[in-house]
């Protein structure tokens, strides 16, 4: 936590000078005696001395939170923020030449990715990577989405499996533009792949890679079962693990990645939260006010 106006807490001086204000009030001796008729006001004497001095420390406590609300105090809070860059890692690989998701893995996946690139918002820049025996980056993330679906069309499979390699490209395209527009901007990796990895190196350790720069990995297989790869390497990024086992799963899958968000730490200032505290104690001072009253 850090405060926007420190030097607020020159206030807290006061509080000193207050509290002798106080004590000498209590030992100011009673001009007048008062008879206690009933057994029910006896009672209510306080029988040590911190229960007559309930109210003060309510109070002063109550002070001490407005003068910290004062300060102007900032906190690192998650905030839902749509992401800017979202980078496509296709696997095109010999085995996404297989039939079992019509007409083809890699063919589903085109027409599933050619939908998201169409429906992403207008202001979201989309990258395009493929990986086999090795990874290129087909596009670096731009606005241009033409030129997007027809590259993306273009893709053909043969070879192994580099997801480590993919990965790896996917994260230095979104480092390389932070860099040029000298910002952190939102970014994730949408990865699509039907196998385990086969070449290249390690995807978890690239994972490592992609967490320090705050990009979340979203894994889509496309087999019926378990990748546990995929799926850790979603659970390590903070992404999301799903599976596709049909073109029309695959299409429902990515519209619902389309609509990229991403939570970052950004720091809010929380007055509104100590003021919340400091009407809490004053209530609190106020109901034992009434209490003694009645």
């Amino acid at each position: 936590m850090r405060f926007e106006w420190p030097w607020i807490f020159g206030l807290l001086a006061l509080l000193p000078g207050l509290a002798i204000v106080y004590l000498r009030a209590l030992r100011r001796p009673a001009p007048v005696s008062v008879a206690v008729s009933t057994v029910s006001l006896v009672a209510r004497i306080p029988q040590s001395r911190w229960p007559r001095h309930r109210g003060a420390l309510l109070v002063l406590g109550a002070l001490i939170t407005v003068i910290g609300g004062m300060a102007r105090p900032m906190l690192p809070l998650p905030v839902r923020r749509p992401a800017a860059v979202l980078v496509l890692a296709i696997d095109t690989s010999g085995s996404m030449m297989q039939t079992d998701v019509a007409p083809s893995r890699l063919n589903a996946v085109q027409v599933a990715a050619g939908s998201l690139i169409s429906a992403a918002p207008h202001h979201v820049q989309v990258g395009l990577v493929r990986f086999s025996n090795r990874a290129d980056l087909v596009a670096s993330p731009t606005t241009e989405r033409a030129r997007l679906r027809e590259l993306l069309g273009r893709l053909t499979a043969e070879g192994l499996t580099a997801i480590g390699e993919g990965l790896d490209t996917a994260v230095q395209a979104i480092e390389a533009l932070r860099r040029a527009s000298g910002t952190a901007v939102p970014a994730r990796i949408v990865l699509l792949s039907d196998g385990e990895n086969t070449a290249g190196p390690d995807p978890l350790g690239v994972a490592a890679r992609a967490v320090d720069a705050r990009v979340p990995i979203d894994a889509v297989g496309l087999k019926r079962d378990d990748d546990p790869v995929l799926r850790q390497l979603a659970r390590m990024t903070g992404g999301i693990y799903v599976e596709a086992a049909s073109g029309e799963e695959l299409s429902a899958v990515l519209a619902r990645l389309g609509a990229v968000h991403v939570w970052r730490w950004q720091e809010q200032e929380v007055s509104a939260l100590l003021a919340g505290v400091a009407a809490l104690l004053t209530l609190a001072v106020v109901a034992r006010v009434a209490t003694q009253i009645i």
